[in-house]
């Protein structure tokens, strides 16, 4: 009875690695052939996306992720709308605004100028970046190039991760940023609003 239970579960963690393994071939053909002509087109250079791409592993932890074979995503923990009380808490909210008021005092030329070029109000942008980036304080832990490919692979919109993918790549070729740089949210999100 123990070999049979030792069995069942060498068994299991086999052909769950076999099928992690299957999926990053995947994941590697997908990027091969159609991210890297995409890339390409847009004016990539094979070093550069070698460089941003070559190593990348799925993320599989990644919310929101819909699995071959799967027709719903992994549930979606994003805070904005899973709990909106508590993203937009009143503690929270006052500090933005307290941190905001030094700002807006500080920028104004340049939020007025925002503001004239683009028409929207100076006090807009400042909410916006208080709120999603705590005015740029927020730690951006993971790797760009691996939460945007597996996002682009196997995600509910993988064309328009597919789309930031190739734009992120295009970044690196024009030398804005280099790969280790290029730090976003699970969700895909990079650097101030």
């Amino acid at each position: 009875m123990v070999r049979l239970a030792i069995v069942m579960i060498v068994f299991m963690f086999g052909a769950s690695g076999s099928a992690h393994a299957d999926l990053q071939g995947q994941y590697e053909t997908f990027l091969e052939t159609t991210i890297w002509p995409k890339a390409r087109a847009a004016g990539v250079s094979r070093a550069t996306f070698d460089r941003a791409m070559g190593q990348k592993r799925l993320n599989t932890d990644i919310p929101g992720l819909v699995r071959p074979g799967q027709s719903t995503p992994q549930r979606i923990r994003q805070a904005e709308f899973s709990a909106p009380a508590r993203y937009f808490n009143e503690n929270n909210v006052g500090a933005i605004v307290s941190q905001g008021r030094r700002l807006a005092a500080q920028h104004a030329s340049t939020l007025s100028a925002l503001e004239r070029r683009y028409g929207v109000p100076g006090r807009i942008i400042l909410a916006i970046w208080g709120r999603e980036s705590a005015f740029g304080r927020v730690d951006i832990p993971h790797d760009a190039f691996q939460v945007l490919g597996t996002k682009a692979f196997m995600s509910t919109r993988p064309e328009l991760f597919q789309g930031e993918l190739v734009a992120a790549l295009a970044m690196v070729e024009r030398g804005m940023a280099t790969p280790d740089q290029m730090k976003s949210s699970w969700a895909g999100a990079l650097g101030q609003p």
